[in-house]
């Protein structure tokens, strides 16, 4: 008898301080963090048929809550920069922009429209994205989603304007004597 009161006498002090530390908790951190599944769809707007500086990207994002609790007052952050600036956070030559998640019941979706981003120069640029209540990459993002963090969701080549101007007529060169030796083979058997 006399153990089980001194198993209780010792139980007590560690209920009493792990009810201390959850109050202490702010209520931000208390919350269980919601679920999501991002899909995206890519959309270049280019005056050309390939995508090179100058030229702009867009996405049609569907966020599907997959958790089981709705996924209310949060915001999706997007940046879309240049692979040599790093990404992630630290925008200095790129694209950032907040939108706004509707409510989301669980099994629900809705879709967002992001961008249009700018291609800033030649080279590949990467979409970042995440889910928080500010809407900021420097924040944690508290809704989980399919995607890994710090790692890029899409990645877009831009060409050099002249370069991608004289890609497709060097592509109709290349088809033009591709065809002229299929006709020159074709010929050379005919006469066999």
């Amino acid at each position: 008898m006399k153990r089980n009161k001194l198993a209780l006498l010792a139980a007590v002090p560690v209920f009493l301080l792990l009810l201390l530390l959850w109050w202490h908790i702010p209520a931000s951190a208390q919350e269980t963090r919601g679920q999501a599944e991002l899909s995206l769809e890519r959309h270049v707007q280019s005056k050309g048929l390939f995508p090179a500086a100058g030229d702009y990207v867009r996405y049609d994002v569907t966020v599907k809550n997959i958790g089981s609790s709705s996924i209310e007052e949060r915001s999706l952050w997007a940046n879309f920069v240049p692979v040599q600036n790093g990404g992630g956070g630290d925008v200095e030559e790129g694209s950032s922009a907040r939108f706004e998640v509707p409510s989301l019941a669980p099994g629900a979706s809705a879709q967002l429209h992001l961008g249009p981003f700018k291609l800033h120069g030649a080279g590949e640029h990467v979409l970042y994205v995440g889910i928080n209540r500010e809407g900021d990459a420097k924040s944690p993002d508290d809704v989980a989603l399919n995607t890994r963090p710090g790692v890029p969701v899409d990645s877009v080549s831009a060409l050099d304007p002249a370069a991608a101007a004289a890609l497709p007529a060097g592509m109709g060169i290349a088809a033009a004597g591709v065809a002229l030796l299929a006709w020159l083979f074709y010929a050379r058997k005919r006469r066999s």
